[in-house]
């Protein structure tokens, strides 16, 4: 460790890159060896055989509705398909989260069929990619391996990262795109913005706010790195203004796709009279939201850790700080937060890989300051240690039930479910993967009418829209249908699956019933409510 950290602080990049063998193959090795613990970390849990997200079944169900539009051949008519298939599975969310992450998804299910392993290796693939991206961004800003390392472990070993790895989730394949965006805008205090990267630039943000919305502040960040560095000239140039305008024509290109949904996706920055409101509300919620996540003392710790860094920074470095870009990041990041209605605890995730990056190169400067550069790598290296202690006792995020609960339901013939919890699009991409020819239907309870169902009226229900299965969801959260009369609904008690996950919420019980009396025929269509685009679909018979 003293080795490197004397690499870090005493000599350059370049002299580091040049000395034969030993420490510099070793430097070379650290972030392929982090990428593919990292992706491999990432598949804790996969043996469960459930997405554990709602969000996460709902991006996979994404997918699995792209292969099967292009499997029927309805490529001409995504939209009329896509009403009819959510009628059958009604767990889609296209287009309010974009459509790249669900096409690479549904190449892959092409390939090796529509399954949660298929998806979470792809998830996994971006957790290693994103690991060695941000590895060499850091060391090609800051010129040092040592935080490199340290800002790694940590990002990648919070609680909320390691559940975004280990689930069909959007952030870590959007972080690829987002990393390699800023690697191509890297130099751009030192050497200017040449047409060539700000292409490269306007790519990668494009295709990163493809795969998820929140990815659109990259716009902001040369701006920003401009303020920060004061490179004002560069406003002057064109290449600026180009690659904002091919990112301002890609947000352009998904916001036509939510037109004919009522702008689903695109609508979500508050009118102008709401906005100070809004980001008076967001910037509490968002610093209630870091101390809970990190800590009370953590948080403090940072937040004196960056104060005395950025005090320390007026002196003269042994090392280039590269905080103007993550400055650039992390202030960009934060500025969408501030801006939008929806708000999530979630959302932070875009501005944590900077913030953890600043904190520790206030801590390298603290450390050259206390300690004459002999025993800078202590602090850093500390905080580091116990990250990595603290993130591998962080238990593998998972779920067991609904995709057991699919399988006994399944049967391969054409049916109707009725499916009452919170896990229903976890139960629904079950289905799919179990259900190739779309034979069975689910009807979410959570998503029928109010008034539909009532504690006496499950048997009437049942037999007027030819339901054949109801599975009830029993955990400490209120769920649909929890109020219903099982007992008088001539419904059998066929199977019950325990529900477990690592996240408090889902505890308790799938209860799987079978109507005793065969459905009758009816003509009444019984139709889903979609508030997001002010329309009720129909389920098909």
């Amino acid at each position: 460790m003293s080795a490197v950290a004397e690499m870090d602080l005493s000599v350059s990049k370049t002299a580091v890159e040049t000395r034969p063998g030993g420490p510099a193959r070793l430097l070379r090795i650290v972030p392929i060896a982090l990428a593919i613990f990292f992706a491999l970390w990432s598949l804790r849990g996969v043996s469960h055989n459930n997405i554990l997200d709602t969000d996460g079944s709902r991006h996979a169900m994404n997918g699995a509705f792209l292969l099967d539009l292009v499997k029927h051949g309805r490529v001409a008519h995504p939209i009329e398909y896509g009403k009819e298939y959510y009628g059958r599975l009604p767990a889609l969310s296209m287009p309010y989260h974009p459509p790249f992450f669900p096409a690479m998804e549904a190449a892959v299910f092409a390939v090796f069929g529509v399954n949660v392993l298929a998806v979470r290796i792809l998830v996994a693939i971006a957790v290693g990619v994103s690991v060695f991206l941000f590895y060499r961004l850091i060391v090609q800003v800051t010129a040092s391996h040592l935080v490199a390392v340290c800002a790694t472990l940590t990002f990648l070993l919070w609680k909320h990262s390691q559940d975004l790895a280990g689930d069909a989730m959007l952030e870590f394949p959007s972080l690829v795109f987002l990393l390699a965006a800023l690697l191509a805008i890297r130099d751009l205090p030192s050497s200017g913005y040449p047409l060539r990267k700000g292409l490269w630039f306007a790519l990668f943000a494009s295709a990163a706010f493809w795969t998820k919305q929140h990815a659109v502040f990259l716009v902001l960040v040369p701006f920003a790195l401009i303020a920060f560095t004061g490179r004002w000239r560069l406003l002057m140039g064109k290449t600026i203004w180009i690659s904002s305008a091919l990112i301002a024509l890609a947000v352009y290109g998904n916001t036509l796709l939510s037109t004919p949904f009522h702008g689903t996706g695109v609508e979500q920055v508050p009118p102008a009279v709401e906005f100070f409101a809004v980001a008076e509300h967001n910037l509490r919620f968002y610093t209630a939201a870091f101390v809970s996540n990190v800590g009370v003392v953590p948080a403090l710790l940072v937040g004196a850790c960056i104060l005395a860094g950025a005090l320390l920074g007026l002196r003269k470095q042994t090392i280039p700080s590269g905080l103007p870009m993550f400055r650039a990041w992390a202030c960009s990041a934060m500025a969408l937060l501030l801006t939008i209605g929806p708000y999530e605890g979630r959302y932070l995730f875009y501005v944590h890989p900077a913030l953890a990056v600043i904190t520790y190169v206030a801590l390298v400067r603290i450390g050259n300051a206390l300690l004459r550069g002999k025993f800078a790598w202590v602090a850093p290296a500390g905080v580091a240690l116990l990250c990595l202690v603290v993130g591998l006792r962080i238990p593998a995020p998972f779920l067991h039930g609904p995709s057991q609960a699919a399988a006994l339901v399944v049967t391969g013939k054409p049916q109707r479910v009725l499916y009452c919890g919170s896990t229903d699009g976890n139960f629904i991409f079950a289905v799919r993967s179990l259900d190739g020819n779309l034979q069975t239907t689910v009807i979410p309870g959570e998503k029928l009418p109010h008034g539909s169902l009532t504690a006496s009226g499950l048997k009437e229900f049942g037999r007027i829209h030819r339901i054949d299965r109801v599975v009830v969801e029993r955990s400490a959260w209120n769920q649909a249908c929890s109020e219903l009369d099982i007992k008088s609904s001539s419904l059998h008690l066929e199977h019950s699956v325990p529900l477990s996950s690592s996240r408090p919420r889902w505890h308790g019980l799938l209860s799987i019933y079978r109507f005793s009396n065969g459905p009758v025929e009816s003509d009444r269509t019984l139709k889903i409510p979609v508030p997001r685009i002010g329309a009720e679909i129909p389920v098909p018979r």
